[in-house]
């Protein structure tokens, strides 16, 4: 889905009116986008929230600092191993994809991805590639080193004008009345230091994060648009700005107006991701607390701070003015509510939608650099040494959007080395999300594999969200020992069991007759 976005943003918002230079710009810029757009399908995105409550996965620190804990003196983790998760909004995601990039009929396929989202009230991605992953553990407290790059998109096209623009059944808007088509992506570096400490004895548990980021790329749009005119002269005219921050130029045509961004046209894939002109700092507090041994509450708080975007500054204003033909609308009446209704029912715009979007002007910028926040808040519930089940929800504000989730988990210990992990997730308005996963352990390290939703296998009518996930963490400096481990005892090796006709004599002698 976020590879869907990206493509959208500069292709239809930040220049909808040349649709043909994005072929051109592909084959030019490969590595850019090829980096950019598949960095979410080898990332670990927490779109699904059914490890939160595995005490032994130590990727769930992503969620809470006061999590971060181990037996384990020394754990790593690096790629290609460090986690990994390809989310999907869509049943026919990856077919659309896979017709962008690789086919000339440009127009229909956009024209679908917007569809998709102007049906859908909400689009939220969050992305996390984790590039190294270091704790220490000792009576003091839990230290980790993190560098990870995070990619977060959110938008919102749905609404009454986008409905009657793009589909057929939707035959009437309210005449003179504006929508927002809103959206926040953002790509940035972060190096982290964080600590954990057990403060009151299994009761009280805090951590706390520090953020070093770098900003990548940012976009935030308040692009709007209004339906207006008068009898036989309506029109659709679109305002608002859209705000970006990426390594591009911006290219004018013939007229001396502007005709598209053309990203890293002064630069390579690598000056992007080593850049670090835009600075900024944030930092994750977490804490859970043990209300009885088997009763445990958690909340944090995640990416608090801002970026102070600094270079590659770019204001694209929209003011463009869309004709509808005479033949193809009217006002009229209802209920003393004045609406603009299609004369037919088989009428669509969507083949102008990039006239109706059209950028006017570019100009330099100024950016707000406030970071999508994230919020937790977590319950959960030991039934016994094998079963525990949870709940957690987790709440995004990224600009003006906001995103809610809602998880029920369950966790059932098969043995020392497997857990398996079910539930109930309602991520935004995907209210059908059941995931199936497995942590595995192991003497020198523990890995994990998740879909994220089996549901949509059998149910993708009612349940789009899509996803798998996979990681790996290793112990190091362990002592290569083929003991069994136990928490309170010293290492000792099981005895073995004698056999029922052994009579415990070191030498078989002749056996008397």
């Amino acid at each position: 889905m976020v590879l869907y976005v990206k493509v959208f943003v500069l292709k239809l918002i930040i220049n909808p009116g040349e649709f043909s230079w994005m072929i051109g710009m592909f084959i030019k810029k490969y590595i850019f986008f090829l980096c950019m757009f598949l960095l979410p399908f080898f990332v670990h995105a927490q779109s699904g929230l059914a490890f939160y409550h595995t005490d032994e996965m130590l990727f769930r620190s992503n969620f809470n600092p006061a999590f971060f804990n181990s037996n384990e003196k020394f754990t790593f983790s690096a790629l290609p191993v460090a986690g990994g998760t390809m989310s999907l909004n869509d049943k026919d995601a990856l077919t659309n994809v896979t017709d962008l990039l690789f086919h000339d009929d440009v127009n229909d396929t956009m024209k679908d991805i917007f569809k998709r989202m102007v049906n859908k009230k909400i689009y939220y991605q969050h992305g996390e590639m984790s590039l190294l992953n270091f704790g220490y553990h000792s009576k003091y407290g839990s230290f980790n080193f993190v560098i990870k790059d995070q990619v977060r998109l959110m938008l919102d096209f749905q609404g009454e004008l986008s409905r009657f623009l793009m589909n057929k059944e939707n035959l009437r808007v309210i005449f003179n009345q504006s929508q927002t088509f809103p959206a926040e992506a953002i790509h940035f570096r972060e190096y982290s230091i964080g600590y954990s400490k057990e403060i009151i004895r299994k009761r009280l548990s805090v951590g706390l994060r520090a953020k070093l980021l770098f900003g990548k790329s940012f976009l935030s749009s308040n692009a709007s648009a209004t339906t207006n005119g008068t009898r036989n002269d309506y029109f659709v005219l679109s305002s608002g700005s859209i705000n970006v921050s990426l390594p591009a130029e911006r290219i004018e045509n013939p007229l001396g107006g502007f005709q598209k961004l053309d990203p890293l046209a002064n630069g390579t894939i690598l000056d992007y991701m080593i850049n670090t002109g835009n600075p900024g700092f944030a930092f994750d507090l977490g804490l859970k607390y043990a209300v009885t041994p088997d009763i445990e509450i958690s909340a944090s708080i995640v990416d608090f701070g801002k970026i102070n975007w600094k270079t590659d500054l770019h204001s694209l204003e929209l003011n463009t003015r869309y004709d509808l033909d005479p033949g193809d609308a009217l006002t009229n009446t209802i209920n003393g509510i004045e609406f603009l209704t299609k004369t037919r029912n088989d009428i669509s715009f969507e083949d102008d939608i990039s006239k109706i979007f059209d950028i006017s002007t570019a100009n330099d910028a100024s950016l707000d650099g406030a970071l999508p926040l994230t919020l937790y808040l977590g319950l959960h519930y030991k039934i016994n040494d094998q079963v525990n089940v949870g709940l957690v929800d987790r709440y995004v504000k990224f600009g003006d959007l906001t995103y809610n989730s809602l998880a029920a988990n369950v966790n059932y210990k098969l043995s020392d080395r497997f857990t398996a992990v079910s539930g109930l997730g309602i991520y935004g308005d995907s209210y059908l999300n059941i995931p199936f996963g497995f942590l595995y352990k192991w003497h020198s390290g523990q890995a994990y594999l998740t879909i994220e939703n089996t549901a949509s296998i059998v149910l993708s009518s009612i349940s789009d969200f899509q996803g798998f996930s996979a990681g790996a963490v290793f112990y190091l400096f362990r002592p290569k020992m083929k003991y069994e481990r136990f928490d309170n005892l010293p290492f000792y090796k099981h005895k073995t069991k004698k056999r029922k006709d052994d009579n415990g004599l070191m030498f078989k002698g002749y056996e008397k007759k």
